[in-house]
């Protein structure tokens, strides 16, 4: 069981780290001109250099909606990850008032206090 969770994880990682970098590649070759990136009303580069590569307002409010909703729900993830090493922790009296923050809703079976702070 151990392996096939290492193995997820690390294919996980390599997938997710070759996605990135085909997006690094490709907004570096439509980018254009470094300076005007920069230099953009919005105050966010990568808006200016999809709207350089796209020229429609329409289109680059789509593509950067998907951008958007990526950042949104992987900080979904990193909150519940945390809220989970916070309770772990917690349960093994790793923290300041650990038995508030190692209790678990016996109705729910989830540690509530940890994921609502």
């Amino acid at each position: 069981m151990e392996n096939k969770l290492t193995f997820r994880r690390v294919t996980s990682i390599v997938l997710n780290g070759g996605m990135g970098f085909g997006f690094l590649i490709a907004v570096l070759f439509s980018m254009g001109d470094l300076y005007v990136a920069l230099g953009s009303r919005t105050g966010f580069p990568i808006i200016e250099i999809v709207y350089g590569a796209t020229g429609s307002k329409l289109a680059t409010s789509l593509m950067m909606s998907g951008i958007i909703f990526s950042a949104i729900t992987s900080t979904w993830a990193n909150l519940a990850a945390a809220s989970r090493t916070t309770w772990a922790f917690s349960r093994d009296n790793g923290l300041p008032f650990s038995s508030f923050f190692a209790r678990v809703r016996t109705q729910c079976r989830f540690q509530t206090l940890t994921s609502s702070y």
